[in-house]
């Protein structure tokens, strides 16, 4: 008789802590000077690790991804690390030197002398992710094809043949080159810009969504030819250009406080999800309010993350998205299963979606905590968070850590805001203790916990 083992692993990144003893040792540096003339002297690259001022989460999460004994040997082999903050004059210095703007959170490897070699805006706990960055930039570090061509490029060399390179040469190692493209462009015919050929080329650079490059792409073929093309590319291809155009355009959003350009990205985001409305209804709203949270558009924020939270969040029973999150599990390992003696064993990786609505729902809460003291709305966050944590112990994919302290802590202070001080004293208490039993760090709730007590908060 067979007989079903399922083997799951299950990676839920929300609000858990770190195993701290396998994590990138990062160093300490008095200064921007002093960081430089040790890469320079001990020949290495440096990790730039920047903590989100406005997320834990997203530096919880960060935490998580960089806690690898393979990526710690690698990293300490290879790089000097260092964590900053947003205010720190060496990150400041790093702008600076590179002419960026608006860069929020995530990380950066730059060369001996300061320049950036890769970089990314966002964070995961995925240690893969960590390993592969560092691979790319120590293979840039060692190019000097891209060194010598950019070297002609400043020199004065603006022939069509050189931008060409250039630009295939940055593709290689996802380094942004659409600026170069605008260059190019003008370079061209109309018969060489009408080619199938160029369509490709202009299609491949991921170029943002108010480029001129892609409005040329746009007029000059039709919608059939230029999504018949994209679907040429594999799926991983086409996720991958997909997310070069919305990080591309959120970097100019972000630098020009462009709320029209934001809309236009969380329309496109919505568009090219192919898990169905809900699903990219969801990573819209939710990317829309990361920008206005990013750009301190609160009238933007709160207005649009109530619409979020009424209408879609809190749409639908926690019993429902507990048989969808249970749906959609067992669809998974249904097609991961492999028979080995006689036996139907499942290995694979899930990633919940839908306690990403407890997620949405205590962050949305937490930022009306900060950002307003009307009293309608500090209720309707009452709301959101209650839900958030019923949402979370019901999907949970581990029972022995179902209650989250994190929620229970936003809770409290939405309580302590409204004037249920006693009420918000014992949900702080019982977030404290939570943290304690999963043997995790309790000091910031404490501190809170104690303002509280004191009147203070």
């Amino acid at each position: 008789m067979k007989h079903s083992v399922f083997y799951i692993v299950l990676l839920c990144t929300f609000f858990t802590l770190s195993n701290l003893c396998a994590q990138v040792q990062f160093d300490n540096f008095p200064s921007y000077e002093k960081l430089i003339s040790k890469a320079q002297k001990d020949k290495k690259l440096i990790f730039v690790q920047v903590n989100a001022a406005s997320c834990n989460q997203c530096n919880e999460v960060a935490q998580k991804g960089l806690s690898s004994t393979l990526l710690k040997e690698k990293y300490a082999l290879n790089v000097i690390a260092v964590s900053v903050k947003q205010e720190d004059e060496i990150f400041k210095k790093i702008l600076e030197k590179n002419q960026l703007n608006n860069f929020s959170m995530g990380s950066f490897f730059l060369d001996a002398d300061g320049f950036v070699l890769r970089k990314v805006n966002s964070t995961t706990s995925d240690p893969a992710f960590y390993l592969e960055l560092a691979d790319k930039a120590i293979e840039l570090s060692k190019n000097n094809t891209l060194k010598e061509l950019e070297l002609k490029y400043k020199k004065g060399d603006r022939s069509k043949e050189l931008l060409r390179k250039i630009i295939e040469e940055r593709n290689k190692f996802d380094i942004e080159a659409y600026e170069l493209v605008d260059e190019y462009l003008q370079m061209q015919t109309l018969a060489e810009l009408s080619t199938i050929e160029m369509a490709k080329f202009l299609t491949e650079q991921a170029l943002p969504l108010n480029n001129i490059g892609r409005k040329l792409l746009l007029n000059l073929f039709s919608k059939k030819t230029v999504d018949s093309l994209f679907f040429t590319y594999s799926l991983k291809e086409r996720v991958n250009i997909n997310n070069k155009i919305i990080q591309s355009t959120n970097t100019i959003a972000m630098k020009n406080k462009d709320k029209a350009l934001a809309y236009q990205i969380g329309g496109f985001i919505e568009n090219v999800n192919t898990a169905g409305f809900e699903k990219g209804s969801f990573k819209r709203y939710t990317y829309q309010l990361s920008f206005f949270e990013a750009i301190k558009d609160t009238t933007a924020y709160l207005r649009d993350s109530q619409a979020f939270c009424d209408y879609l969040l809190m749409n639908v029973s926690v019993d429902n998205l507990k048989k969808r999150e249970d749906k959609e599990r067992n669809a998974i390992l249904e097609t991961k299963k492999k028979e080995q003696n006689g036996i139907a064993v499942v290995s694979t990786t899930y990633t919940p979606f839908y306690i990403g609505y407890a997620r949405q729902l205590n962050n949305v809460a937490f930022s009306y905590y900060k950002y307003t003291n009307n009293s309608e709305n500090l209720l309707n966050a009452l709301r959101w968070s209650k839900r958030s944590m019923e949402i979370y112990e019901a999907l949970s994919p581990d029972v022995n850590h179902q209650q989250n302290p994190m929620m229970m802590d936003t809770y409290a202070c939405l309580l302590y805001k409204t004037g249920k001080k006693e009420e918000a004293i014992q949900w702080e208490t019982n977030a404290v203790e939570t943290l304690k039993k999963y043997g995790e760090e309790s000091s910031s709730l404490e501190k809170t916990l104690d303002k509280m007590k004191r009147g203070v908060l």
